[in-house]
């Protein structure tokens, strides 16, 4: 992890996490929360892929983030869809419609946002950017006047 989005993202993932694994226990306690779980068992597989997922997220690893959104949008995406669909057909919504299609927005787009960031860091890694050297190293340029300079100075030694 190196830079900053790569350390908010991370974050993210691991406090919808934290947020998921309440739903899923007030779920099965029979707790009433604002926020239910849509089916308790799978959600409790895909909690137990999404630890390993943050974990090579956080290392930056492509395949955390692939299977991330993978397992969310199976998850999650049909259910979004449905609600999305009922709410432009009906035109009616209720808070507790509008609350659980964010939540389940959210927990799309977080491993989306994350495979972005994965993407970025892979490309700042294979091309690196650094102020102070590019300057030396690639200014073709600078290196072109600095020679035809050098021709020029043809200095007699006694």
């Amino acid at each position: 992890m190196k830079t900053f989005s790569h350390y908010l993202i991370v974050m993210l993932m691991v406090m919808l996490f934290i947020f998921r694994l309440i739903v899923v226990f007030t779920t099965t306690m029979g707790i009433e929360f604002f926020a239910t779980s849509l089916n308790p068992q799978m959600e409790i597989v895909l909690l137990f892929v999404t630890l390993p997922c943050i974990a090579l997220i956080a290392k930056s690893k492509v395949i955390g983030t692939i299977i991330m959104i993978i397992g969310s949008a199976i998850y999650y995406g049909p259910d979004l869809f449905n609600k999305m669909l009922f709410i432009f057909n009906n035109n009616t919504a209720t808070a507790e419609l509008i609350l659980s299609s964010i939540v389940s927005l959210v927990s799309v787009l977080i491993p989306v946002i994350a495979f972005f960031v994965v993407m970025f860091a892979k490309q700042q890694e294979k091309h690196p950017v650094n102020k102070k050297t590019d300057f030396f190293y690639k200014n073709e340029e600078y290196d072109r006047k600095y020679d035809e300079r050098a021709d020029k100075n043809n200095y007699r030694t006694l």
